[in-house]
């Protein structure tokens, strides 16, 4: 286990999500920009790998911030 892994397993959920929710937030921000502009029609590699990370990034973080890391 990871130094970042154990002290998130010492928080507790409440401290958990006020350190991580505007993380959460800025992705899911970042994962609508990059959206919108493939909505437009903008063909671009580096636009399909950014929502792609954005996206898994965003899922990461909910998951560590609802739910105890093991």
């Amino acid at each position: 286990m990871t130094v970042e892994q154990e002290i998130l397993n010492n928080l507790g959920h409440q401290q958990r999500e006020t350190l991580l929710e505007p993380l959460r937030e800025q992705l899911a921000a970042h994962f609508v920009l990059l959206q919108s502009k493939k909505r437009l029609g903008i063909k671009d590699k580096e636009l399909d790998i950014g929502l792609s990370l954005s996206y898994s990034l965003y899922q990461w973080i909910s998951e560590i911030t609802f739910s105890a890391i093991y």
